[in-house]
């Protein structure tokens, strides 16, 4: 017999050996397919969910054909694939593998390549297991995995001359090179290239290959991996006998919690659900402790007899079964808990040595609480750097931190905070320190270490989607330094939502400073506003904030776009000019919008009877009417018809530039003269834009809540 013939007699029989000893928990027990459903498909057990035919599996997805036979051998493939499959665990599949190859002559030309790719459909329960590595073997190649999301990983290979290559051990790159994957890929397809079409290494390797496998069964084995031009057949013969492809599968795309719910919930009596966590949702069924078996079948869960097997339980003398556990017992006569590792039978009318009894439970139990306390202690801290390094990489740490690194110029001010240093500046978030609550977080107010007072805004929910946006507009706004915009300091990453850390400002928000005539102010959001993807034009979402700025065209279409936060600037300008409320009540104490209030009145020519006082002595005509027209372009109903940000920042700022008399000048009024502004209207009014006729008391005034 050949030689490498030996060498594939023997990897086969290791393949059967490994197959046979797996632990395969999902079928154990007498019950693992559905009654009249077959169990065995050549080698493979075919447990449910999954089975043999139609009918016998959970769905489509999980069919598994047994109509394929290869060399007198039954073959179980899964069917909507045709991809064999040599084992089914409670988590996992293996399935046969493949690769990719180039090979070339002594001139360097292309004499025959192969790429390989394996596609599931997104509905599929399978995906590529993050027990895989991508692997290059060969001696002048470059090979690449590509899948989903422009996901790419290439491993290099590099090698001059035979004593180059390493005689087995692990892929460092002279002839073998390996890449991890990430969980819940897809697809993938390889691709290969090489840069001098192994016209140096020819002697010792005129291929190269490309594949993916379970690492931990590949054993680079050096120039024999690299060999003549029987390479290739001996090579694919050791792979598909030795090296399999894991797949991870689960049922459907929902959560344990959402499942629980439905009627088609899998996991049957004595079990528990356990929820995927390959990032693709669904869930796997486990029976629960002492049971064991099938727990996707009615009384496929069956109890474990301890008290079979004495290895299986801890009784000294007497073991009594009960289901999902076992109970000890002693003789009669005797006492005691009666377990090998507890304190056994002891037998009636012997001298118990109580003095070292007492003194061994004195002593055992004060080095238990001290045990215990600095266990409890050290396992309560360790959790608690989990769950901060969790929610730190789940509210796009990492991608803060790489954006930090990366960037040239003005990142350095954006400040990463700790959850215990927000914390202490909160007095662990006291409730005399909240300033304010909306209907997205609550805003307290903190001081630092260095004595700085701030603003730490807390949100109640993240929005995982939106966590790249939010990254990048943290980087941003903190290099803002503007002197009527809200400084942001940085943020917390360690909690489960996001924490960000703003300037205090004392004086109050823009809606006091609007309606309660204070001084300048400074601007932070409108709150209702969300970051909208760079791929999308709007964000259908459940949306809190304040009323009166919400865009009306949310209401009928539940959908807030880049032109909403234009309605939202257009009610602060109306504001702004009439010193109105953004809802206020007209003479008849209806609730009306401050939006449809102005429109109106600049459609039936009444715009200077609703303008405030003291924005009157600031202004010309001129100013006032095109200011007048931006606002109503910016209320138009229709989100398509108003300008954009920048449209509106141009305008204003063409505004701020226009010089001319004022209207009170024009009037021949100071600023005194309150009394002469009556001549400008037909009918007189107020500060707060009320006419003689109505009640002033009539103006809602809703507590303002920031976002």
């Amino acid at each position: 017999m050949h030689p490498k013939q030996m060498v594939l007699l023997a990897f086969y029989i290791c393949m059967l050996i490994l197959k046979l000893t797996m632990a395969q928990t999902i079928t154990r027990g007498t019950n693992v397919t559905k009654p009249g459903c077959p169990k065995q498909c050549g080698n493979v057990t075919v447990p449910y969910p999954f089975g043999i035919g139609s009918g016998c599996a959970f769905d489509s997805g999980f069919e598994i054909d047994c109509n394929i036979y290869i060399n007198g051998s039954q073959k179980a493939l899964i069917a909507k694939y045709n991809i064999e499959v040599y084992d089914i665990s409670d988590a996992e599949l293996r399935i046969s593998c493949d690769f990719g190859w180039r090979c070339y002559d002594s001139t360097g030309a292309l004499l025959d390549q192969d790429m390989v790719s394996i596609n599931f459909l997104e509905s599929s329960p399978y995906s590529f297991s993050a027990l895989n590595r991508f692997t290059v073997v060969g001696c002048d190649d470059y090979g690449s995995i590509l899948g989903p999301n422009n996901f790419e990983y290439g491993c290099n290979v590099s090698c001059t001359s035979k004593e180059d290559v390493m005689n087995g051990g692990e892929c460092m790159g002279k002839g073998c090179c390996q890449k991890q994957i990430p969980k819940g890929l897809k697809y993938y397809n390889t691709t290969m290239s090489s840069t001098g079409n192994h016209t140096d290494v020819w002697s010792f390797n005129s291929c190269g290959y490309a594949f993916l496998g379970e690492a931990d069964r590949f054993h680079f084995r050096g120039l024999p991996d690299l060999g003549d031009d029987l390479t290739v057949d001996y090579f694919y013969e050791r792979l598909k006998a030795t090296v399999p492809i894991v797949l991870d599968w689960a049922i459907g795309g929902l959560t344990c919690a959402q499942a629980l719910k439905r009627e088609d919930y899998a996991c049957r009596e004595n079990s528990h659900c356990v929820d995927s966590d390959t990032g693709l949702g669904g869930y796997r069924c486990s029976c629960n402790t002492g049971y064991h078996g099938n727990p996707y079948l009615n009384q496929g869960c069956q109890d474990i007899d301890e008290c079979a097997d004495p290895s299986t339980n801890s009784c000294e003398r007497i073991c009594i079964n009960i289901p999902g556990s076992y109970n000890c017992s002693c003789p009669d006569g005797y006492t005691d808990d009666g377990k090998n590792d507890g304190r056994g039978c002891i037998p009636p009318y012997s001298v118990f040595p109580w003095i070292k009894f007492s003194l061994g439970i004195g002593i055992s139990f004060i080095s238990l609480v001290v045990g215990i306390t600095w266990l409890y202690f050290s396992i309560k801290k360790r959790k608690l750097l989990k769950v901060k390094e969790k929610f730190f990489q789940q509210n796009g740490g990492l991608l803060l931190k790489q954006t930090i690194s990366t960037k040239e110029g003005g990142v350095e001010a954006t400040r990463i905070f700790t959850a215990e240093e927000l914390k202490k500046a909160t007095n662990n978030y006291a409730n005399d320190r909240i300033l304010g609550r909306g209907g997205n977080g609550i805003v307290y107010r903190g001081v630092l270490r260095d004595a700085r007072i701030v603003a730490i805004k807390k949100s109640r929910i993240v929005d995982e989607s939106q966590i790249e946006q939010f990254i990048n507009e943290v980087v941003i706004l903190t290099q803002i330094n503007h002197r009527n915009v809200v400084r942001l300091f940085g943020c917390c990453l360690e909690d489960e939502v996001p924490l960000l850390v703003y300037e205090c400002v004392s004086e109050g928000n823009l809606y006091e400073h609007i309606h309660n005539q204070r001084g300048e102010a400074k601007v932070a959001d409108f709150g209702a506003s969300r970051l909208i993807p760079l791929d999308q034009t709007h964000v259908a979402t459940l949306v809190q904030g304040t009323s009166g700025y919400l865009d009306p065209e949310y209401f009928r279409t539940s959908q807030l776009t880049d032109k909403s936060d234009v309605y939202s600037f257009g009610v602060v300008l109306a504001e702004l000019l009439t010193g109105l409320k953004p809802v206020i009540r007209d003479i008849n104490n209806e609730q009306k919008n401050l939006a449809d209030y102005f429109v109106s009145s600049l459609n039936n020519n009444l715009l200077f009877q609703i303008i405030n006082r003291r924005v009157l002595q600031e202004g010309n005509l001129e100013q006032f009417q095109k200011m007048a027209e931006l606002v109503k372009n910016c209320l138009n109903l229709q989100g398509e018809d108003r300008p954009t940000m920048k449209e509106v920042a141009i305008e204003l700022e063409c505004l701020r530039k226009l010089t001319g008399v004022s209207l009170s000048n024009q009037h021949g009024q100071g600023d005194n003269d309150q009394d002469d502004l009556s001549d400008l209207y037909t009918v007189p009014i107020d500060p707060y834009g009320n006419t003689p006729n109505s009640d002033s008391s009539h103006i809602m005034h809703p507590t303002y809540i920031p976002s």
